[in-house]
């Protein structure tokens, strides 16, 4: 079973897939997500709440194959907003608050540069890139990319210092994200949903 309906939608997430992001938050939203990794059948989700405008706090869950799920938390500040060809947006915050994921508990700052996309055969959809620095045990350097295929398709990637994972974002509905992910070329899935409450 693809065990998890995740839901978040459309890329404002203050994660890309797995690595942090210094997008927008829109507060007063709730986004449900979460992936089934293809290679050891984990499981991660995440439910998240934009407390404001700048704020957003997640309960997180992860299970290993064949183990018992757990519980954590995330936590982010967003300091700025991206400003298309003009200015970064910045973020800090916390990940696995209670340290239950292999990667463990990690502080970052990540920042997010939106490249606009104007043209007769461009969608008006900015390229986002994605840099940044955690605390993790295994690599101190994250980053990821987000090209437009069209409002509704992105072509996602992202490094997080041990793993690269890769693939495309489809939106059938502005509130639905649809992730078909290879993680070190094993095939993954992600669902994410967007509420305003």
């Amino acid at each position: 079973m693809v065990g998890l309906a995740a839901l978040a939608g459309v890329s404002w997430a203050d994660r890309l897939v797995s690595v942090p992001t210094g997008t927008k938050v829109y507060s007063g939203y709730f986004k449900l997500e979460g992936v089934e990794w293809g290679g050891d059948k984990s499981q991660q989700a995440w439910l998240a709440y934009g407390v404001d405008r700048s704020v957003e706090v997640a309960a997180t869950w992860f299970r290993a194959s064949g183990e018992t799920g757990k519980v954590s938390f995330d936590a982010a500040y967003n300091v700025v907003a991206p400003i298309t060809d003009t200015s970064p947006g910045v973020s800090f915050g916390l990940i696995d608050g209670a340290n239950v994921t292999p990667e463990g508990r990690a502080l970052y700052l990540a920042t997010t540069w939106r490249l606009g996309n104007d043209g007769e055969l461009n969608q008006d959809v900015p390229t986002e890139l994605h840099f940044g620095f955690w605390t993790r045990r295994e690599g101190l350097l994250f980053v990821g990319a987000s090209l437009p295929f069209s409002p509704q398709v992105r072509f996602i990637a992202e490094y997080d210092s041990v793993r690269t994972t890769a693939g495309a974002e489809i939106r059938p509905l502005p509130a639905l994200s649809v992730k078909l992910l290879a993680r070190d070329g094993r095939p993954s899935l992600g669902l994410a949903w967007s509420q305003k409450l």
